[in-house]
């Protein structure tokens, strides 16, 4: 049975009882610690409650570690007085709520670590305020909603940001290329979606990152050869497609995992590729690899008869298509050009009009008979109309009309009436 925590507490300027086996609950008293306490530990027990009313008393302690018991509960919103804390560490309890906004006025704070516990609800933004954070672990609780912009940043993030499993949403933005100092980046096991954004690239210091268990889409386009640094590289378990980029060659891995996505082609055989036992492809049945340790299908390259064979047959092809397409384009030619052709000789053919117009007066006057009274059929107003037969190739009946032009309106009337027999069919 593990020793309790109670009884008086003097004028201590540090309390560090961890890893013993201490039980009980903390008692309210804690708050009348003197106000000298600058740092408190009490890690790596058997302790248990609810953390006591009045730890906002300790308002000059830089260390407070409580992590690794059995607290319940909520994180007091009182915990935002302790604006001296640099270290602050409640992980892998059974602590419950959500996180408090008031840890945004804990402006001093390097660590911060909640992971293990029972919290829910959304990363508060308030978290924007503390830009001194080297290290941020919220993982393995039940975090919801997207990633609030504020962390993003937090460019002093520079040891480890870990959000892991949790139930985070959204997609990762442009805006995580501001943790440039950042060596670990954890996102794994959580609800991501959208495509990998290329600033992830210009985390220039990243030696691991975790994306695995998520829904993130598309291709590897992330400028990885910037991330020389990278050491463990997980992307497994999520819907990537595409190839694989040969640059992962070039890069220094000792683990890589991109196991159960969607990739297709030939597997690079280079760099961590090399190493069967550091390295995890399986689940992308689109793969292909001529090494039998990764359990691929086997690359299927065309021989040298098949491509003299696929050439050959794409050029007699060629010789029967080719001559087929002009014979083709010969006959539609043909046939759209031959009416086109009757239609111009028919509009450039002389009109019978342009015909009797070449009829001198000379053969007129014969086809009248001298325009003799006998061959006269009529008069008008304007002139007289003759019988006339014209000796042309073949006897042609036709009538002649004479226009009287010194009478008055003559001129006009041969026109009206040239223009009335012209839309005439006669």
């Amino acid at each position: 049975m593990g020793k309790r925590v109670n009884g008086t507490w003097g004028q201590l300027g540090l309390v560090d009882i961890c890893n013993n086996k201490f039980g009980g609950i903390l008692p309210t008293s804690i708050g009348n610690l003197s106000t000298t306490l600058v740092g408190f530990d009490v890690s790596f027990n058997q302790i248990h409650g609810g953390i006591p009313n009045g730890i906002g008393n300790l308002v000059n302690l830089n260390i407070l570690f409580m992590n690794y018991n059995q607290f319940t509960r909520n994180i007091l919103a009182d915990i935002g007085r302790l604006r001296k804390i640099g270290r602050l560490g409640l992980d892998n309890n059974k602590l419950s709520g959500h996180i408090p906004s008031s840890v945004g006025n804990l402006t001093e704070l390097t660590t911060l670590e909640l992971q293990g516990s029972d919290l829910k609800g959304s990363i508060p933004p308030s978290l924007g305020q503390c830009r001194k954070l080297l290290l941020l672990k919220l993982s393995q609780n039940k975090l919801s909603g997207s990633i609030t912009q504020k962390v993003w940043g937090l460019s002093s993030l520079s040891v480890v940001l870990n959000l892991s499993q949790n139930h985070l949403t959204g997609s990762l933005p442009m805006e995580v290329g501001n943790l440039k100092g950042l060596r670990s980046l954890d996102l794994s096991d959580n609800m991501l979606s959208g495509e990998l954004p290329r600033n992830l690239g210009k985390c220039g210091s990243l030696e691991v990152l975790r994306l695995q268990g998520n829904s993130f889409q598309g291709t590897i386009v992330l400028p990885f050869e910037t991330l020389r640094g990278i050491q463990v590289l997980d992307l497994s378990r999520n819907n990537l497609s595409g190839k694989i980029p040969q640059f992962l060659e070039g890069l220094r891995l000792l683990n890589l995992n991109i196991s159960f996505n969607d990739f297709v082609g030939m597997l690079p055989v280079g760099g961590a590729f090399k190493n069967t036992s550091s390295t995890s492809v399986v689940g992308n049945s689109k793969l292909c690899s001529g090494v039998a340790e990764f359990h691929l299908p086997k690359c299927n390259f065309p021989s040298k008869e098949s491509k003299k064979r696929r050439m050959t047959l794409a050029l007699k092809l060629i010789i029967c298509i080719v001559p087929a397409l002009v014979l083709i384009i010969l006959v539609l030619s043909f046939l759209y050009l031959r009416p086109l052709r009757k239609k111009l000789r028919k509009e450039h053919a002389p009109s019978n009009l342009e015909k009797i117009l070449q009829v001198s007066y000379a053969a007129l006057v014969k086809a009248t008979d001298g325009f003799s009274l006998t061959n006269l059929i009529g008069e008008g107003s304007f002139g007289s109309v003759y019988k006339g037969v014209l000796d042309d190739g073949g006897a042609q009946l036709v009538a002649i009309k004479v226009f009287n032009l010194l009478r008055q309106g003559a001129s006009k009337g041969f026109i009206a009436e040239s223009e009335a027999l012209r839309n005439i069919r006669h």
